[in-house]
Protein backbone atom coordinates (compact mmCIF):
# COMPACT_ATOMS: atom_id res chain seq x y z
CA UNK A 1 0.00 0.00 0.00
CA UNK A 2 2.96 2.35 0.60
CA UNK A 3 3.90 2.13 -3.07
CA UNK A 4 0.37 3.10 -4.10
CA UNK A 5 0.23 6.05 -1.68
CA UNK A 6 3.50 7.49 -2.96
CA UNK A 7 2.46 6.90 -6.56
CA UNK A 8 -0.60 9.10 -5.95
CA UNK A 9 1.46 11.63 -4.02
CA UNK A 10 4.01 12.04 -6.81
CA UNK A 11 1.53 12.11 -9.70
CA UNK A 12 1.69 15.67 -11.17
CA UNK A 13 -1.88 15.32 -12.44
CA UNK A 14 -3.34 14.45 -9.04
CA UNK A 15 -5.39 17.15 -7.33
CA UNK A 16 -3.52 19.08 -4.60
CA UNK A 17 -6.34 18.39 -2.14
CA UNK A 18 -5.86 14.62 -2.49
CA UNK A 19 -2.12 15.06 -1.95
CA UNK A 20 -2.73 17.15 1.15
CA UNK A 21 -4.92 14.42 2.61
CA UNK A 22 -2.20 11.82 2.04
CA UNK A 23 0.63 13.83 3.58
CA UNK A 24 -0.18 12.90 7.19
CA UNK A 25 0.07 9.19 6.37
CA UNK A 26 3.11 9.28 4.10
CA UNK A 27 5.48 11.55 6.05
CA UNK A 28 6.16 9.00 8.81
CA UNK A 29 6.86 6.36 6.13
CA UNK A 30 9.37 8.37 4.10
CA UNK A 31 9.77 11.99 5.15
CA UNK A 32 12.15 13.00 2.35
CA UNK A 33 9.93 11.59 -0.36
CA UNK A 34 6.76 13.12 1.09
CA UNK A 35 8.32 16.53 1.76
CA UNK A 36 7.34 18.23 -1.55
CA UNK A 37 3.68 17.43 -0.96
CA UNK A 38 3.98 18.48 2.69
CA UNK A 39 5.36 21.88 1.68
CA UNK A 40 2.43 22.37 -0.69
CA UNK A 41 -0.02 21.40 2.07
CA UNK A 42 1.56 23.95 4.44
CA UNK A 43 0.70 26.68 1.92
CA UNK A 44 -3.06 25.87 1.86
CA UNK A 45 -4.13 29.01 3.73
CA UNK A 46 -7.79 28.63 2.82
CA UNK A 47 -7.90 25.04 4.07
CA UNK A 48 -6.29 25.09 7.50
CA UNK A 49 -7.28 21.47 8.00
CA UNK A 50 -4.80 20.45 5.31
CA UNK A 51 -2.12 22.55 7.01
CA UNK A 52 -2.81 20.81 10.32
CA UNK A 53 -2.78 17.44 8.57
CA UNK A 54 0.76 18.10 7.33
CA UNK A 55 1.81 19.38 10.76
CA UNK A 56 0.40 16.24 12.40
CA UNK A 57 2.48 14.07 10.07
CA UNK A 58 5.63 16.09 10.78
CA UNK A 59 4.89 15.93 14.51
CA UNK A 60 5.15 12.13 14.39
CA UNK A 61 8.72 12.25 13.07
CA UNK A 62 11.62 11.62 15.39
CA UNK A 63 14.02 14.52 15.93
CA UNK A 64 16.73 13.08 13.66
CA UNK A 65 14.34 12.69 10.71
CA UNK A 66 12.84 16.12 11.31
CA UNK A 67 16.26 17.78 11.40
CA UNK A 68 17.02 16.47 7.94
CA UNK A 69 14.13 18.55 6.56
CA UNK A 70 15.00 21.74 8.45
CA UNK A 71 16.36 23.95 5.66
CA UNK A 72 13.23 23.65 3.51
CA UNK A 73 10.74 23.37 6.34
CA UNK A 74 11.80 26.21 8.63
CA UNK A 75 10.65 29.16 6.44
CA UNK A 76 7.16 27.62 6.09
CA UNK A 77 6.91 27.07 9.83
CA UNK A 78 7.95 30.66 10.53
CA UNK A 79 5.11 31.88 8.32
CA UNK A 80 2.61 29.71 10.24
CA UNK A 81 3.44 31.34 13.58
CA UNK A 82 1.15 34.22 12.59
CA UNK A 83 -1.67 31.82 11.74
CA UNK A 84 -4.60 30.73 13.95
CA UNK A 85 -3.67 29.54 17.45
CA UNK A 86 -4.20 25.79 16.85
CA UNK A 87 -1.85 26.02 13.84
CA UNK A 88 0.70 28.38 15.36
CA UNK A 89 1.27 26.19 18.44
CA UNK A 90 2.04 23.14 16.28
CA UNK A 91 4.44 25.16 14.13
CA UNK A 92 6.12 26.46 17.30
CA UNK A 93 6.62 22.91 18.58
CA UNK A 94 8.25 21.77 15.35
CA UNK A 95 10.51 24.81 15.22
CA UNK A 96 11.63 24.18 18.80
CA UNK A 97 12.51 20.60 17.96
CA UNK A 98 14.64 22.05 15.15
CA UNK A 99 16.37 24.31 17.69
CA UNK A 100 14.57 27.48 16.55
CA UNK A 101 13.06 29.63 19.32
CA UNK A 102 10.87 31.83 17.09
CA UNK A 103 7.72 30.31 18.63
CA UNK A 104 8.95 30.20 22.23
CA UNK A 105 6.42 32.80 23.42
CA UNK A 106 3.54 30.59 22.21
CA UNK A 107 4.99 27.56 23.98
CA UNK A 108 5.43 29.46 27.25
CA UNK A 109 1.73 30.33 27.19
CA UNK A 110 0.69 26.76 26.31
CA UNK A 111 2.70 25.19 29.12
CA UNK A 112 0.59 27.18 31.62
CA UNK A 113 -2.72 26.43 29.89
CA UNK A 114 -5.63 24.22 31.01
CA UNK A 115 -5.05 21.35 28.56
CA UNK A 116 -2.64 18.79 30.03
CA UNK A 117 -1.73 17.30 26.65
CA UNK A 118 -0.99 20.74 25.17
CA UNK A 119 1.09 21.67 28.22
CA UNK A 120 3.06 18.42 27.95
CA UNK A 121 3.87 18.97 24.28
CA UNK A 122 4.89 22.57 25.01
CA UNK A 123 7.18 21.44 27.83
CA UNK A 124 8.84 18.89 25.52
CA UNK A 125 9.35 21.53 22.85
CA UNK A 126 10.83 24.01 25.32
CA UNK A 127 13.28 21.36 26.50
CA UNK A 128 14.67 21.24 22.95
CA UNK A 129 15.41 24.95 23.38
CA UNK A 130 17.36 24.20 26.57
CA UNK A 131 14.53 25.27 28.87
CA UNK A 132 14.28 22.59 31.57
CA UNK A 133 12.04 24.55 33.97
CA UNK A 134 9.09 22.29 33.14
CA UNK A 135 11.00 19.00 33.28
CA UNK A 136 8.80 17.81 36.15
CA UNK A 137 5.79 17.82 33.84
CA UNK A 138 7.71 15.71 31.30
CA UNK A 139 8.96 13.30 33.96
CA UNK A 140 5.43 12.57 35.12
CA UNK A 141 4.36 11.99 31.54
CA UNK A 142 7.06 9.36 30.89
CA UNK A 143 5.09 6.74 32.80
CA UNK A 144 1.68 8.29 32.14
CA UNK A 145 2.14 8.05 28.38
CA UNK A 146 3.90 4.70 28.15
CA UNK A 147 0.87 3.35 26.25
CA UNK A 148 1.22 6.18 23.71
CA UNK A 149 4.59 5.28 22.13
CA UNK A 150 5.11 8.41 20.04
CA UNK A 151 4.34 10.76 22.93
CA UNK A 152 6.49 8.74 25.33
CA UNK A 153 9.41 8.84 22.88
CA UNK A 154 9.00 12.64 22.58
CA UNK A 155 9.17 12.90 26.35
CA UNK A 156 12.36 10.83 26.49
CA UNK A 157 13.94 12.84 23.65
CA UNK A 158 13.20 16.06 25.55
CA UNK A 159 14.71 14.68 28.77
CA UNK A 160 17.74 13.57 26.77
CA UNK A 161 18.37 17.07 25.43
CA UNK A 162 18.43 18.61 28.91
CA UNK A 163 20.08 15.50 30.46
CA UNK A 164 17.53 15.51 33.24
CA UNK A 165 19.07 13.46 36.07
CA UNK A 166 15.96 13.36 38.35
CA UNK A 167 14.16 11.34 35.65
CA UNK A 168 16.44 8.32 36.18
CA UNK A 169 14.08 6.42 38.56
CA UNK A 170 11.14 6.92 36.17
CA UNK A 171 13.19 5.75 33.20
CA UNK A 172 14.45 2.73 35.16
CA UNK A 173 10.86 1.82 36.03
CA UNK A 174 9.87 2.29 32.40
CA UNK A 175 12.53 -0.04 30.96
CA UNK A 176 11.67 -2.71 33.55
CA UNK A 177 8.33 -3.19 31.77
CA UNK A 178 8.90 -6.32 29.68
CA UNK A 179 5.99 -5.55 27.36
CA UNK A 180 6.94 -1.97 26.59
CA UNK A 181 7.03 -0.81 22.97
CA UNK A 182 10.46 -1.41 21.42
CA UNK A 183 10.89 2.21 20.25
CA UNK A 184 10.40 3.58 23.77
CA UNK A 185 13.23 1.45 25.13
CA UNK A 186 15.44 2.57 22.24
CA UNK A 187 14.79 6.19 23.22
CA UNK A 188 15.46 5.28 26.87
CA UNK A 189 18.86 3.86 25.91
CA UNK A 190 19.69 7.15 24.18
CA UNK A 191 18.67 9.06 27.32
CA UNK A 192 20.80 6.85 29.58
CA UNK A 193 23.77 7.17 27.23
CA UNK A 194 23.48 10.96 27.23
CA UNK A 195 23.33 11.12 31.04
CA UNK A 196 26.17 8.61 31.38
CA UNK A 197 28.21 7.70 34.45
CA UNK A 198 27.79 5.01 37.09
CA UNK A 199 24.34 6.27 38.10
CA UNK A 200 22.71 4.97 34.91
CA UNK A 201 24.03 1.43 35.30
CA UNK A 202 21.10 0.09 37.40
CA UNK A 203 18.74 0.97 34.55
CA UNK A 204 21.03 -0.78 32.08
CA UNK A 205 20.92 -3.92 34.25
CA UNK A 206 17.13 -3.82 33.92
CA UNK A 207 17.50 -3.57 30.14
CA UNK A 208 19.98 -6.44 30.01
CA UNK A 209 17.63 -8.77 31.88
CA UNK A 210 14.90 -8.29 29.27
CA UNK A 211 13.87 -10.90 26.71
CA UNK A 212 14.48 -8.88 23.52
CA UNK A 213 17.90 -9.77 22.03
CA UNK A 214 17.94 -6.68 19.79
CA UNK A 215 17.44 -4.34 22.74
CA UNK A 216 19.99 -6.21 24.84
CA UNK A 217 22.49 -5.81 22.01
CA UNK A 218 21.73 -2.07 21.79
CA UNK A 219 22.09 -1.71 25.56
CA UNK A 220 25.37 -3.62 25.44
CA UNK A 221 26.72 -1.39 22.71
CA UNK A 222 25.84 1.68 24.76
CA UNK A 223 27.56 0.21 27.81
CA UNK A 224 30.71 -0.40 25.76
CA UNK A 225 30.84 3.35 25.20
CA UNK A 226 30.01 4.32 28.79
CA UNK A 227 32.05 1.83 30.85
CA UNK A 228 33.83 -0.48 28.40
CA UNK A 229 33.42 -4.11 27.39
CA UNK A 230 34.75 -5.78 30.61
CA UNK A 231 32.21 -3.93 32.78
CA UNK A 232 29.47 -4.71 30.29
CA UNK A 233 30.18 -8.44 30.77
CA UNK A 234 29.98 -8.00 34.55
CA UNK A 235 26.64 -6.25 34.25
CA UNK A 236 25.25 -9.00 32.00
CA UNK A 237 26.07 -11.47 34.76
CA UNK A 238 24.42 -9.21 37.33
CA UNK A 239 21.30 -9.03 35.16
CA UNK A 240 21.01 -12.83 35.06
CA UNK A 241 21.29 -13.00 38.84
CA UNK A 242 18.75 -10.20 39.19
CA UNK A 243 16.19 -12.21 37.19
CA UNK A 244 16.59 -15.18 39.54
CA UNK A 245 16.27 -12.91 42.57
CA UNK A 246 13.05 -11.37 41.28
CA UNK A 247 11.59 -14.82 40.66
CA UNK A 248 12.30 -15.76 44.29
CA UNK A 249 10.73 -12.50 45.48
CA UNK A 250 7.60 -13.16 43.40
CA UNK A 251 7.32 -16.60 45.03
CA UNK A 252 7.49 -15.02 48.49
CA UNK A 253 10.84 -16.68 49.27
CA UNK A 254 12.19 -13.52 50.82
CA UNK A 255 15.31 -14.83 52.54
CA UNK A 256 16.50 -16.60 49.39
CA UNK A 257 15.62 -13.49 47.38
CA UNK A 258 17.73 -11.36 49.70
CA UNK A 259 20.72 -13.66 49.15
CA UNK A 260 20.22 -13.56 45.38
CA UNK A 261 19.92 -9.75 45.26
CA UNK A 262 23.15 -9.46 47.24
CA UNK A 263 24.91 -11.71 44.73
CA UNK A 264 23.56 -9.55 41.89
CA UNK A 265 24.84 -6.44 43.73
CA UNK A 266 28.29 -7.96 44.11
CA UNK A 267 28.38 -8.81 40.41
CA UNK A 268 27.72 -5.16 39.46
CA UNK A 269 31.30 -4.27 40.35
CA UNK A 270 30.72 -0.95 42.13
CA UNK A 271 28.39 0.28 44.90
CA UNK A 272 26.86 2.88 42.57
CA UNK A 273 25.93 0.28 39.96
CA UNK A 274 24.54 -2.00 42.68
CA UNK A 275 22.28 0.56 44.36
CA UNK A 276 18.99 -0.85 42.98
CA UNK A 277 20.03 -4.44 43.80
CA UNK A 278 20.91 -3.45 47.36
CA UNK A 279 17.56 -1.65 47.71
CA UNK A 280 15.69 -4.81 46.67
CA UNK A 281 17.84 -6.87 49.03
CA UNK A 282 16.98 -4.48 51.87
CA UNK A 283 13.28 -4.79 51.04
CA UNK A 284 13.56 -8.57 51.13
CA UNK A 285 15.35 -8.41 54.49
CA UNK A 286 12.56 -6.21 55.86
CA UNK A 287 9.99 -8.84 54.96
CA UNK A 288 11.70 -11.54 57.04
CA UNK A 289 12.51 -9.23 59.94
CA UNK A 290 16.31 -9.46 59.55
CA UNK A 291 17.00 -6.07 61.14
CA UNK A 292 20.78 -6.21 61.11
CA UNK A 293 20.88 -7.12 57.45
CA UNK A 294 18.26 -4.50 56.63
CA UNK A 295 20.30 -1.75 58.28
CA UNK A 296 23.49 -2.84 56.49
CA UNK A 297 21.82 -2.96 53.06
CA UNK A 298 19.87 0.29 53.51
CA UNK A 299 23.11 2.00 54.57
CA UNK A 300 24.78 0.67 51.40
CA UNK A 301 22.10 2.49 49.40
CA UNK A 302 22.22 5.70 51.42
CA UNK A 303 26.02 5.92 51.33
CA UNK A 304 26.33 6.02 47.54
CA UNK A 305 23.05 6.87 45.88
CA UNK A 306 22.83 10.17 44.04
CA UNK A 307 19.16 9.57 43.30
CA UNK A 308 16.93 11.05 46.05
CA UNK A 309 14.18 8.54 45.21
CA UNK A 310 16.32 5.51 46.07
CA UNK A 311 17.66 7.23 49.19
CA UNK A 312 14.15 8.02 50.44
CA UNK A 313 13.07 4.43 49.74
CA UNK A 314 15.96 3.08 51.84
CA UNK A 315 15.29 5.56 54.64
CA UNK A 316 11.60 4.56 54.69
CA UNK A 317 12.64 0.95 55.31
CA UNK A 318 14.77 2.04 58.26
CA UNK A 319 11.96 4.19 59.66
CA UNK A 320 9.55 1.26 59.42
CA UNK A 321 12.00 -0.82 61.46
CA UNK A 322 11.85 1.50 64.47
CA UNK A 323 10.10 0.31 67.68
CA UNK A 324 6.34 0.20 67.38
CA UNK A 325 4.58 -1.27 64.39
CA UNK A 326 3.98 1.51 61.84
CA UNK A 327 0.41 2.31 61.01
CA UNK A 328 -0.07 3.18 57.37
CA UNK A 329 -3.19 5.12 56.47
CA UNK A 330 -4.18 6.62 53.14
CA UNK A 331 -7.14 8.12 51.34
CA UNK A 332 -8.07 8.26 47.70
CA UNK A 333 -9.05 11.87 47.15
CA UNK A 334 -9.48 12.07 43.38
CA UNK A 335 -10.45 9.96 40.41
CA UNK A 336 -10.90 10.97 36.79
CA UNK A 337 -10.39 9.72 33.28
CA UNK A 338 -6.91 10.45 31.94
CA UNK A 339 -8.19 10.31 28.35
CA UNK A 340 -11.39 12.27 27.74
CA UNK A 341 -13.18 10.12 25.20
CA UNK A 342 -16.38 8.06 25.07
CA UNK A 343 -16.02 4.57 26.46
CA UNK A 344 -16.93 1.30 24.80
CA UNK A 345 -17.56 -2.09 26.40
CA UNK A 346 -14.25 -3.88 26.87
CA UNK A 347 -12.10 -0.83 25.98
CA UNK A 348 -8.93 -0.27 27.96
CA UNK A 349 -8.48 3.17 29.45
CA UNK A 350 -6.29 5.09 31.86
CA UNK A 351 -7.61 6.77 34.99
CA UNK A 352 -5.88 9.31 37.20
CA UNK A 353 -6.09 8.40 40.88
CA UNK A 354 -4.87 10.84 43.53
CA UNK A 355 -3.67 9.12 46.70
CA UNK A 356 -3.00 11.00 49.95
CA UNK A 357 -0.88 9.72 52.84
CA UNK A 358 -2.98 10.55 55.89
CA UNK A 359 -0.65 8.83 58.34
CA UNK A 360 2.61 9.72 60.04
CA UNK A 361 4.85 7.19 58.25
CA UNK A 362 6.05 7.18 54.65
CA UNK A 363 4.06 4.77 52.48
CA UNK A 364 6.43 2.30 50.79
CA UNK A 365 6.74 2.54 47.02
CA UNK A 366 8.22 0.45 44.25
CA UNK A 367 6.95 -2.60 42.38
CA UNK A 368 7.49 -5.28 45.01
CA UNK A 369 5.45 -7.19 47.56
CA UNK A 370 5.53 -4.39 50.13
CA UNK A 371 4.83 -1.51 47.77
CA UNK A 372 1.53 0.34 47.98
CA UNK A 373 -0.48 0.19 44.77
CA UNK A 374 -3.85 1.27 43.44
CA UNK A 375 -6.04 -0.73 41.10
CA UNK A 376 -9.50 0.00 39.70
CA UNK A 377 -12.40 -2.43 39.72
CA UNK A 378 -15.97 -2.04 38.45
CA UNK A 379 -19.28 -2.33 40.24
CA UNK A 380 -22.87 -2.17 39.13
CA UNK A 381 -25.87 -2.10 41.41
CA UNK A 382 -23.64 -2.56 44.44
CA UNK A 383 -22.00 -5.73 43.09
CA UNK A 384 -18.66 -6.24 41.37
CA UNK A 385 -19.17 -6.28 37.60
CA UNK A 386 -15.52 -6.69 36.53
CA UNK A 387 -12.31 -7.66 38.28
CA UNK A 388 -9.68 -5.10 39.22
CA UNK A 389 -7.14 -4.31 36.52
CA UNK A 390 -3.35 -4.29 36.91
CA UNK A 391 -2.09 -2.30 39.91
CA UNK A 392 -0.12 0.91 39.64
CA UNK A 393 2.56 1.22 42.34
CA UNK A 394 3.76 4.31 44.11
CA UNK A 395 7.14 5.61 42.89
CA UNK A 396 10.27 4.09 44.41
CA UNK A 397 10.56 6.94 46.95
CA UNK A 398 7.14 6.14 48.40
CA UNK A 399 4.79 8.82 49.67
CA UNK A 400 5.68 11.11 52.58
CA UNK A 401 3.13 11.88 55.34
CA UNK A 402 0.61 14.48 54.23
CA UNK A 403 1.72 14.32 50.59
CA UNK A 404 -0.34 13.43 47.51
CA UNK A 405 0.65 11.24 44.57
CA UNK A 406 -1.08 10.98 41.21
CA UNK A 407 -1.09 7.45 39.82
CA UNK A 408 -2.15 6.44 36.33
CA UNK A 409 -4.07 3.20 36.50
CA UNK A 410 -5.11 1.01 33.60
CA UNK A 411 -8.57 -0.50 33.66
CA UNK A 412 -10.75 -2.36 31.21
CA UNK A 413 -14.39 -1.36 30.96
CA UNK A 414 -16.88 -4.19 31.58
CA UNK A 415 -18.00 -6.05 28.49
CA UNK A 416 -21.66 -5.86 29.48
CA UNK A 417 -23.56 -2.69 28.69
CA UNK A 418 -25.21 -0.77 31.49
CA UNK A 419 -24.44 1.69 34.26
CA UNK A 420 -21.15 0.94 35.97
CA UNK A 421 -18.95 2.70 38.48
CA UNK A 422 -15.15 2.70 38.62
CA UNK A 423 -14.02 2.04 42.18
CA UNK A 424 -10.37 2.57 43.19
CA UNK A 425 -8.89 -0.09 45.46
CA UNK A 426 -5.80 0.25 47.66
CA UNK A 427 -3.58 -2.80 47.55
CA UNK A 428 -0.76 -4.09 49.72
CA UNK A 429 0.54 -7.67 49.79
CA UNK A 430 -1.40 -9.68 52.40
CA UNK A 431 1.80 -11.30 53.65
CA UNK A 432 3.29 -8.00 54.78
CA UNK A 433 4.07 -7.64 58.48
CA UNK A 434 3.10 -3.96 58.20
CA UNK A 435 -0.32 -2.74 59.24
CA UNK A 436 -2.36 -0.94 56.60
CA UNK A 437 -5.66 0.76 57.28
CA UNK A 438 -8.23 1.94 54.73
CA UNK A 439 -9.70 5.20 55.94
CA UNK A 440 -11.74 6.35 52.98
CA UNK A 441 -15.04 5.76 51.30
CA UNK A 442 -14.86 4.46 47.76
CA UNK A 443 -15.22 7.26 45.24
CA UNK A 444 -17.33 6.14 42.32
CA UNK A 445 -16.98 7.58 38.85
CA UNK A 446 -20.02 7.19 36.63
CA UNK A 447 -18.80 6.00 33.25
CA UNK A 448 -21.18 5.82 30.33
CA UNK A 449 -20.79 2.80 28.11
CA UNK A 450 -21.73 2.99 24.46
CA UNK A 451 -25.44 2.54 23.71
CA UNK A 452 -26.42 2.23 27.37
CA UNK A 453 -26.38 4.25 30.60
CA UNK A 454 -28.30 6.84 28.59
CA UNK A 455 -28.49 10.52 29.54
CA UNK A 456 -31.70 12.42 30.21
CA UNK A 457 -32.21 14.63 27.13
CA UNK A 458 -34.35 17.31 28.76
CA UNK A 459 -31.44 19.62 29.59
CA UNK A 460 -27.91 18.53 28.65
CA UNK A 461 -25.05 21.01 28.36
CA UNK A 462 -21.60 20.00 27.15
CA UNK A 463 -18.65 22.38 27.54
CA UNK A 464 -14.87 22.06 27.47
CA UNK A 465 -13.63 18.58 28.28
CA UNK A 466 -17.22 17.29 28.45
CA UNK A 467 -17.44 17.64 24.68
CA UNK A 468 -14.52 15.27 24.09
CA UNK A 469 -15.75 13.01 26.90
CA UNK A 470 -19.31 12.49 25.62
CA UNK A 471 -19.07 13.12 21.88
CA UNK A 472 -17.25 10.56 19.78
CA UNK A 473 -15.02 12.30 17.23
CA UNK A 474 -14.53 11.01 13.71
CA UNK A 475 -10.90 9.89 13.09
CA UNK A 476 -10.65 12.75 10.61
CA UNK A 477 -10.50 15.18 13.54
CA UNK A 478 -7.20 15.89 15.27
CA UNK A 479 -7.49 15.46 19.07
CA UNK A 480 -9.41 18.37 20.57
CA UNK A 481 -7.47 20.99 22.53
CA UNK A 482 -8.92 22.85 25.50
CA UNK A 483 -8.29 26.58 25.17
CA UNK A 484 -7.86 29.09 28.04
CA UNK A 485 -11.32 30.56 27.37
CA UNK A 486 -12.95 27.15 27.96
CA UNK A 487 -13.64 26.39 24.30
CA UNK A 488 -12.43 23.29 22.48
CA UNK A 489 -10.50 23.76 19.25
CA UNK A 490 -10.80 21.04 16.61
CA UNK A 491 -9.07 20.63 13.28
CA UNK A 492 -10.71 18.59 10.53
CA UNK A 493 -7.85 16.88 8.71
CA UNK A 494 -10.14 15.53 6.03
CA UNK A 495 -13.54 16.27 4.52
CA UNK A 496 -16.89 15.65 6.22
CA UNK A 497 -15.93 14.58 9.77
CA UNK A 498 -18.64 14.16 12.37
CA UNK A 499 -19.32 14.19 16.14
CA UNK A 500 -21.59 11.43 17.50
CA UNK A 501 -23.42 12.27 20.71
CA UNK A 502 -24.19 9.99 23.67
CA UNK A 503 -27.18 7.69 23.93
CA UNK A 504 -30.28 9.50 25.20
CA UNK A 505 -32.93 8.09 27.48
CA UNK A 506 -36.24 6.97 26.02
CA UNK A 507 -38.13 10.21 26.69
CA UNK A 508 -40.73 10.87 23.94
CA UNK A 509 -40.46 14.66 23.57
CA UNK A 510 -39.40 17.08 20.87
CA UNK A 511 -35.79 18.22 21.30
CA UNK A 512 -33.83 21.32 20.48
CA UNK A 513 -30.18 20.71 19.55
CA UNK A 514 -27.93 23.78 19.53
CA UNK A 515 -24.22 24.39 19.14
CA UNK A 516 -22.15 27.53 19.59
CA UNK A 517 -19.15 27.35 17.28
CA UNK A 518 -16.77 29.29 15.10
CA UNK A 519 -15.55 28.00 11.72
CA UNK A 520 -12.50 29.53 10.17
CA UNK A 521 -10.94 32.09 10.14
CA UNK A 522 -10.56 31.31 6.42
CA UNK A 523 -12.09 28.46 4.46
CA UNK A 524 -12.66 27.66 0.78
CA UNK A 525 -16.21 29.05 1.08
CA UNK A 526 -17.81 31.92 2.98
CA UNK A 527 -20.55 29.68 4.33
CA UNK A 528 -20.63 26.10 5.55
CA UNK A 529 -23.49 23.67 5.92
CA UNK A 530 -23.77 22.19 9.40
CA UNK A 531 -25.82 18.99 9.51
CA UNK A 532 -27.77 17.50 12.41
CA UNK A 533 -28.72 13.81 12.24
CA UNK A 534 -30.89 11.84 14.66
CA UNK A 535 -32.24 8.33 15.17
CA UNK A 536 -35.09 6.81 17.17
CA UNK A 537 -33.14 3.61 17.76
CA UNK A 538 -29.78 3.82 19.61
CA UNK A 539 -28.43 0.96 17.47
CA UNK A 540 -29.60 2.34 14.13
CA UNK A 541 -27.34 4.01 11.58
CA UNK A 542 -27.77 7.70 10.84
CA UNK A 543 -29.44 8.35 7.50
CA UNK A 544 -30.25 11.38 5.26
CA UNK A 545 -33.94 10.82 5.96
CA UNK A 546 -33.51 12.23 9.47
CA UNK A 547 -31.27 15.19 8.82
CA UNK A 548 -31.37 18.98 8.98
CA UNK A 549 -28.97 21.34 7.17
CA UNK A 550 -28.16 24.70 8.75
CA UNK A 551 -26.02 27.40 7.08
CA UNK A 552 -23.16 28.79 9.21
CA UNK A 553 -20.84 31.69 8.27
CA UNK A 554 -17.16 30.76 8.08
CA UNK A 555 -15.80 34.06 9.36
CA UNK A 556 -14.02 32.77 12.44
CA UNK A 557 -16.62 34.31 14.77
CA UNK A 558 -18.88 32.45 17.16
CA UNK A 559 -22.43 31.68 16.01
CA UNK A 560 -25.14 29.77 17.84
CA UNK A 561 -27.25 27.60 15.58
CA UNK A 562 -30.16 25.43 16.66
CA UNK A 563 -32.56 22.90 15.20
CA UNK A 564 -35.88 21.67 16.57
CA UNK A 565 -36.38 17.92 16.14
CA UNK A 566 -40.15 17.29 16.30
CA UNK A 567 -41.75 14.33 18.01
CA UNK A 568 -42.57 11.70 15.38
CA UNK A 569 -45.25 9.09 16.10
CA UNK A 570 -44.50 9.33 19.81
CA UNK A 571 -40.98 7.93 19.36
CA UNK A 572 -38.09 9.34 21.42
CA UNK A 573 -34.89 10.66 19.86
CA UNK A 574 -32.15 8.32 21.12
CA UNK A 575 -29.00 9.51 19.32
CA UNK A 576 -27.83 12.79 17.74
CA UNK A 577 -24.91 13.43 15.42
CA UNK A 578 -23.49 16.79 14.37
CA UNK A 579 -21.44 17.27 11.21
CA UNK A 580 -19.92 20.76 11.71
CA UNK A 581 -19.35 21.06 7.96
CA UNK A 582 -17.75 19.19 5.11
CA UNK A 583 -14.72 21.48 5.15
CA UNK A 584 -11.15 20.62 6.21
CA UNK A 585 -11.17 23.64 8.49
CA UNK A 586 -10.55 24.80 12.05
CA UNK A 587 -13.47 24.69 14.48
CA UNK A 588 -13.87 26.18 17.92
CA UNK A 589 -16.79 24.96 20.04
CA UNK A 590 -18.00 26.70 23.19
CA UNK A 591 -21.07 24.66 23.94
CA UNK A 592 -23.35 21.90 22.70
CA UNK A 593 -26.81 21.72 24.22
CA UNK A 594 -29.69 19.26 23.99
CA UNK A 595 -32.91 20.20 25.75
CA UNK A 596 -36.67 19.83 25.63
CA UNK A 597 -38.02 21.98 22.82
CA UNK A 598 -39.40 25.31 24.04
CA UNK A 599 -43.15 25.51 23.93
Amino acid sequence: IDAFLFEVLEDPKEHPVIKSLLVRHTIPRDATRALPAALIALEQRRSWGYVRSALEGLHDLDVADLSGLGSELTPRLHALLSGPGPVARHAARLLARLGDDAGAAILLEDVKGPDRAVAFEAACALAHLGNGKHAGLIRRAVLERRLQPKACVRALRALTVIRDLPALPEVARLVDDQFLFHGIKRAAIDYLTAVGGERVLPAFVLLLKGWDPVLKEAAGAALDVIVGEPRRRELRGAARLFVSAQDLMTQGRWRAACDAFEKAAAACGTPHAAVLMNLYAARSASRVGDKERLRMLAKAVLDVTEEPAYGRAAQALLDADKPGRPRYTASIVGLELAEPKPLRPGRWMQLRVRLRNTGTTTLPGGSWGGGVAVAVKWSSGGRDSAAAGPPSFLPEAGLAPGADAELHVRAQAPTTAGEHQAVPVLRLASATPLHFVHEHEAIDLDLTLDREAALDPRDLVFKGGEIARHWGLHPGFAPGELEPDGSVSLAALTVDPWMAGPTLKDVPIALEVSIELAIGPTTPTRQAELEVYWTHDPDALFSPGKRAVIPVPTDGRYHRVAHLIPLHEGRAIRRVRIDPSGLPALYSIREIRIRAAPR
